[in-house]
Protein backbone atom coordinates (compact mmCIF):
# COMPACT_ATOMS: atom_id res chain seq x y z
CA UNK A 1 0.00 0.00 0.00
CA UNK A 2 1.28 3.44 -0.85
CA UNK A 3 1.06 5.97 1.94
CA UNK A 4 -0.42 9.36 1.01
CA UNK A 5 2.01 12.25 1.14
CA UNK A 6 1.20 15.90 1.59
CA UNK A 7 1.83 17.82 -1.62
CA UNK A 8 1.25 21.53 -1.34
CA UNK A 9 1.98 22.89 -4.81
CA UNK A 10 2.87 21.62 -8.25
CA UNK A 11 3.92 23.79 -11.17
CA UNK A 12 3.92 22.12 -14.60
CA UNK A 13 6.24 24.69 -16.22
CA UNK A 14 9.07 24.03 -13.76
CA UNK A 15 8.76 20.24 -13.71
CA UNK A 16 8.30 19.41 -17.39
CA UNK A 17 11.06 21.04 -19.40
CA UNK A 18 10.50 18.62 -22.29
CA UNK A 19 6.85 19.59 -22.80
CA UNK A 20 5.24 23.02 -22.71
CA UNK A 21 1.83 23.09 -21.08
CA UNK A 22 -0.29 26.14 -20.40
CA UNK A 23 -1.85 24.66 -17.28
CA UNK A 24 -0.96 25.53 -13.72
CA UNK A 25 -2.62 24.07 -10.68
CA UNK A 26 -1.98 23.48 -7.01
CA UNK A 27 -2.82 20.36 -5.07
CA UNK A 28 -4.75 21.26 -1.93
CA UNK A 29 -4.33 18.84 0.97
CA UNK A 30 -3.27 15.26 0.45
CA UNK A 31 -3.71 12.80 -2.37
CA UNK A 32 -6.10 10.02 -1.36
CA UNK A 33 -7.12 6.61 -2.74
CA UNK A 34 -3.67 6.09 -4.24
CA UNK A 35 -3.40 3.11 -6.57
CA UNK A 36 -0.51 1.76 -8.63
CA UNK A 37 -1.33 1.69 -12.35
CA UNK A 38 1.93 0.28 -13.72
CA UNK A 39 5.42 -0.73 -12.53
CA UNK A 40 8.72 -0.88 -14.41
CA UNK A 41 8.45 -2.19 -17.98
CA UNK A 42 4.66 -1.82 -17.85
CA UNK A 43 5.17 1.96 -18.14
CA UNK A 44 5.07 3.10 -21.79
CA UNK A 45 7.35 6.10 -21.13
CA UNK A 46 9.99 4.23 -19.11
CA UNK A 47 12.91 5.03 -21.45
CA UNK A 48 12.03 8.74 -21.48
CA UNK A 49 11.67 8.86 -17.68
CA UNK A 50 15.10 7.26 -17.28
CA UNK A 51 16.68 9.74 -19.72
CA UNK A 52 15.04 12.88 -18.27
CA UNK A 53 15.13 12.16 -14.51
CA UNK A 54 17.65 9.33 -14.14
CA UNK A 55 17.37 5.58 -13.72
CA UNK A 56 15.09 4.44 -10.94
CA UNK A 57 12.41 1.93 -10.10
CA UNK A 58 9.51 3.84 -11.70
CA UNK A 59 5.83 3.46 -10.87
CA UNK A 60 2.80 5.14 -12.41
CA UNK A 61 0.19 6.03 -9.80
CA UNK A 62 -3.24 7.60 -9.58
CA UNK A 63 -5.25 9.16 -6.78
CA UNK A 64 -7.88 11.77 -5.98
CA UNK A 65 -7.39 15.21 -4.47
CA UNK A 66 -8.63 18.77 -4.49
CA UNK A 67 -6.90 20.97 -7.05
CA UNK A 68 -6.90 24.75 -7.31
CA UNK A 69 -6.83 25.98 -10.89
CA UNK A 70 -5.19 29.22 -12.07
CA UNK A 71 -8.48 31.11 -11.78
CA UNK A 72 -8.92 30.12 -8.12
CA UNK A 73 -11.59 27.46 -8.59
CA UNK A 74 -11.10 24.41 -6.36
CA UNK A 75 -12.31 21.10 -7.81
CA UNK A 76 -11.99 17.44 -6.88
CA UNK A 77 -9.95 15.61 -9.51
CA UNK A 78 -8.29 12.34 -10.37
CA UNK A 79 -4.57 12.89 -10.88
CA UNK A 80 -1.90 10.64 -12.40
CA UNK A 81 1.85 10.89 -11.89
CA UNK A 82 5.12 8.99 -12.05
CA UNK A 83 7.19 8.25 -8.98
CA UNK A 84 10.79 7.07 -9.00
CA UNK A 85 12.55 5.61 -5.97
CA UNK A 86 14.81 8.32 -4.61
CA UNK A 87 13.50 10.85 -7.14
CA UNK A 88 9.94 11.56 -6.04
CA UNK A 89 6.74 12.60 -7.82
CA UNK A 90 7.10 13.79 -11.42
CA UNK A 91 4.70 14.94 -14.12
CA UNK A 92 1.51 15.22 -12.08
CA UNK A 93 -1.45 15.73 -14.41
CA UNK A 94 -5.20 16.04 -14.03
CA UNK A 95 -6.92 13.16 -15.79
CA UNK A 96 -10.53 14.03 -15.00
CA UNK A 97 -12.69 16.09 -12.68
CA UNK A 98 -14.94 14.23 -10.25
Amino acid sequence: MVSPKLVTEFDFHNSQKWLKLDMHFKIKGEIRKIEIIAIGHGIKNLNRLNKVYGKANWRKLKGTCNVELEDGIVLKAEVHWYEGHGIGKKEIKIKRYL
